[in-house]
């Protein structure tokens, strides 16, 4: 099929189960110049038949079968050979397109010549998977990501650690990627992870897409037998050694080198945290103390070493402390944005000081007590801290004492929340009292 403006490429190995809504969520799309290669990963179940059954219905979609099952990236990389449009889309035989997804997407890469643009997605269980959802981004989100192009240098290190190393909630210019030379990595797991990450740093022009519709709902599951329930999490050292051997030979790695270690850090918390193995969890940490976490740095020899405190510090803790203390669960990416924008938050908290505003902490589950941590260590005053929950109430924090809403809302002036998912709870409990309240992770530019 030629002179298509966008090819979706759909890796597939017994698929069946959902199958079925996936396509349709591709056929119902607004935007309908397009190719839908599906490449059949050597499936022992009805994939085939699915996709043959849909290829009756519409010409757009190219069936391509592997003799035998050779993953997940080597499918990807197969369907980009073959493409015949200016854009690639990625999509799991499991997910779900919004029906604007491409339309959205598309107009933004025209009309603002980006590389790459990137739009929301969830993770969200089977029975939801249709419930349509919205992100509301903030003001500041919306003028640093939406409006016009920018590169990861004009975002701060911690930044480029948020962003998902999913392939399927952005669409990417063909000519870039293939300019690039980037594919996917031949790996059981986070095979992804090297081509996206390599994208996003090497773009001269990503931008995302201003609408606050989820684009992706991806399925979360619980079956057994999938690669996300059982992700060796050697995988991660082997896409960032790839990642950082390949902008070292590129001539990338001095001026990047920030991003990668912020990408370093995260990635192997996040390989600890889901490997569901723990012996094999276990055997990955002593490797990362006695020999990984050397190898990666040892990448900057020619360089004036890790620079940033935070991470630097994260990198040491792999080789002082062992695995049983479970120190990384601590570790997250609100803290990481706390610390790199320490001035931006004391600044806050003074000005709310001057305007005679007596402060509340809101949440006190992971994100509240890095929030109260980081206040307790900056010496910002904190007059309660609240949580809805009663089976919190009355317990201790770092030194205060969980309170119900009811039990400080009227001597308080500002309450600062620490997950978005409460805010709605609070606006109702703050009602029409002159109170502000503020959203730490909307503040700090997380969305």
């Amino acid at each position: 099929m030629d002179n298509v403006n966008i090819s979706i490429i759909m890796p597939l190995y017994n698929s069946e189960k959902y199958l079925e809504e996936s396509l349709e969520s591709v056929l119902r799309q607004t935007f309908t110049n397009y190719e839908l290669i599906c490449v059949n990963d050597g499936s022992t179940d009805g994939t085939l038949d699915i996709l043959e059954k849909f290829l009756q219905k519409d010409s757009r979609l190219r069936i391509v079968s592997n003799s035998k099952r050779l993953g997940a990236a080597y499918s990807r990389n197969k369907g980009m050979g073959m493409a015949n449009g200016e854009y690639l889309a990625f999509l799991d035989g499991d997910d779900i397109f919004d029906e604007m997804m491409l339309e959205k997407a598309y107009d933004t890469l025209e009309n603002k010549a980006a590389d790459i643009v990137m739009f929301d997605y969830k993770h969200v269980p089977t029975e939801q998977i249709h419930n349509k959802q919205r992100i509301i981004h903030g003001q500041e989100y919306k003028a640093r990501y939406c409006k016009n192009t920018f590169t990861v240098s004009d975002c701060a290190p911690c930044e480029f650690a948020y962003w998902t190393s999913a392939p399927w909630n952005k669409l990417y210019r063909k000519t870039f990627i293939r300019e690039n030379y980037l594919e996917f990595q031949d790996l059981s797991c986070n095979n992804d992870v090297y081509f996206v990450c390599m994208a996003l740093l090497l773009s001269s022009g990503t931008i995302v897409l201003e609408d606050d519709r989820v684009m992706v709902y991806v399925r979360e599951h619980s079956e057994s037998g999938r690669i996300s329930c059982d992700r060796d999490s050697g995988c991660a050292y082997k896409a960032l050694m790839q990642m950082g051997q390949e902008l070292v030979k590129r001539d990338k790695f001095k001026e990047l080198s920030p991003y990668f270690y912020y990408r370093v850090f995260f990635s192997l918390k996040y390989a600890l945290e889901k490997d569901r193995n723990i012996e094999r969890a276990r055997t990955f940490y002593n490797f990362i103390q006695e020999e990984g976490i050397h190898n990666l740095c040892a990448l900057d020899k020619h360089h004036n070493g890790i620079s940033d405190q935070y991470i630097r510090t994260g990198l040491e803790r792999f080789a002082a402390e062992s695995f049983e203390s479970g120190w990384f669960h601590e570790e997250s990416i609100l803290k990481a944005f706390l610390y790199s924008k320490k001035d931006k938050v004391v600044d806050l908290y003074e000005k709310l000081k001057k305007a005679g505003k007596r402060i509340a902490i809101w949440g006190c589950g992971n994100n509240g007590k890095v929030l109260l941590e980081f206040c307790i260590q900056h010496k910002l005053e904190v007059e309660a801290v609240i949580d809805k929950s009663k089976d919190k109430q009355g317990s201790i924090l770092q030194g205060y004492i969980v309170v119900s809403p009811e039990g400080a809302i009227d001597r308080v002036q500002a309450v600062i929340i620490s997950a978005c998912l409460i805010y709605d709870d609070v606006k109702n409990a703050v009602g029409e009292r002159d109170i502000e309240v503020i959203d730490i992770n909307q503040f700090l530019c997380f969305y």
